[in-house]
């Protein structure tokens, strides 16, 4: 007797959630499925002529190089850039750039700020120029590499 109580308590709450699905669905209101369809039409993936920024955290490990990092990832979020970020922690790597002291932010392997920790902000204003001086050519002329000469 209890089972069978179970069991209709267990049926009443499965058409009580389709009779409420039903209703959203007439609303318009997102279902799972149709949640991720949405989702997927308008998400845009960067364009395919663009390469990725190539990003690098130089430090050791220390709370400084870690907000850099932090606030670096941040930034990329928040312009939605395609970008590669590593860390790079061994020494010798790191004086290979000429950087004394950390932390410090390289893009593009042209080291934009050393010895300090940058904020969200500045960060975004770093990548957004990097990423405008780094356009692709223009190769609507139809040479091969955008120039004017014949290649």
């Amino acid at each position: 007797m209890e089972m069978e109580n179970l069991q209709y308590r267990i049926d009443s709450k499965i058409r009580y959630a389709k009779v409420h699905l039903d209703e959203l669905k007439e609303k318009g209101v997102h279902t799972r499925d149709n949640f991720d369809r949405a989702h997927q039409e308008s998400f845009s993936p960067p364009p395919m002529n663009t390469t990725p920024l190539n990003i690098k955290i130089l430090g050791t490990g220390c709370p400084n190089c870690i907000t850099l990092e932090h606030n670096t990832r941040q930034a990329v979020a928040e312009l939605q850039l395609d970008a590669v970020i590593d860390k790079i922690t061994d020494i010798e790597s790191i004086m290979g750039y000429g950087v004394m002291s950390t932390p410090a932010l390289v893009v593009n392997e042209e080291v934009q700020s050393a010895g300090r920790v940058s904020d969200v902000e500045e960060i975004k204003i770093m990548l957004t120029a990097k990423k405008q001086t780094e356009q692709p050519a223009d190769t609507s002329s139809g040479d091969a590499c955008g120039c004017s000469h014949a290649c």
